[in-house]
């Protein structure tokens, strides 16, 4: 495993990889949000990001905290409508190139996450593991 992809793994949170405190991330995905109920698409709202946040003024990191805040909300709306429809079970399905930290957390695809698994707050209790994490979860019996 190369050494940038580590550091990423290893970090598990934007927080200490961009170095943005609990407000400023709340402020982001305000942000993110706020746009997204315009319709305002990816490529303008990485870019308005950069602007607005001083600490994320590169585009790789605009666009990383965009990706992994656009899974969290994701995996927030399957919780969700799973607990509407009674479900309390969820299978994460693996990224076509899974990273070792996926792996391990689901058991190479095949843990079952419970309800409960899902609500445990911050990065590293469930899919999104880490930035840029592409893994899904999915409801499952």
């Amino acid at each position: 495993m190369d050494a940038f992809k580590t550091a990423w793994i290893e970090s598990q949170n934007f927080e200490k990889a961009e170095k943005l405190t609990k407000a400023e991330l709340a402020e982001v995905r305000t942000f993110i949000t706020e746009l997204t109920k315009k319709g305002i698409n990816s490529s303008t709202i990485i870019k308005r990001i950069q602007k607005q946040f001083p600490k994320l003024a590169e585009e790789y990191q605009a666009s990383r905290v965009y990706w992994t805040e656009t899974k969290r909300e994701d995996t927030d709306v399957i919780a969700e409508a799973g607990e509407d429809l009674g479900i309390d079970k969820y299978r994460v399905i693996l990224s076509p190139h899974p990273c070792q930290l996926c792996i391990d957390k689901t058991d190479n695809g095949r843990k079952i996450f419970t309800q409960k698994d899902i609500e445990k707050t911050g990065y590293g209790q469930f899919v999104p593991w880490h930035p840029n994490c592409y893994c899904v979860a999915i409801p499952t019996e």
